[in-house]
């Protein structure tokens, strides 16, 4: 004799109905989330490689042993930093790298503009103005 099988459709009750709707919802989400942890590591990871800058500051016009035209070659190479290392785009990793940018830019055009005076036989190597 054989058994009679029941329908599956009163097999699940509202119940497993639930259950399977919920478990399929979480299974989205937890993968939204895995991709966006994907997305944003592979955004994180291309922003900690920063393209090199190098700008050209011109000295020409100013009288460098003079304490005027020292200042108006650090005023140049001031604007021309802020102008080289201005974010590209917003949010805080933008303006970190920024912020990365100018001190290395102000650290190498210190040293170099103290290469240049000691050339022209002037003693100072401040970019900030400090002596």
């Amino acid at each position: 004799m054989r058994k009679r099988r029941r329908p599956q459709a009163d097999a699940c009750g509202p119940q497993d109905h639930m259950r399977t709707i919920i478990m399929k919802i979480f299974i989205s989400v937890a993968s939204a989330a895995i991709v966006g942890a994907c997305l944003f590591s592979t955004a994180a990871s291309a922003s900690s490689v920063r393209e090199p800058v190098s700008v050209r500051v011109s000295h020409a016009g100013l009288d460098l042993t003079s304490a005027a035209g020292r200042t108006l070659f650090q005023r140049r190479l001031q604007s021309a930093i802020a102008r080289a290392c201005e974010p590209r785009t917003s949010g805080l990793d933008a303006f970190a790298d920024a912020h990365r940018c100018r001190q290395e830019m102000t650290a190498d055009a210190s040293v170099k503009m103290a290469a240049l005076l000691r050339r022209d036989g002037t003693q100072l190597a401040s970019i900030n103005g400090a002596r």
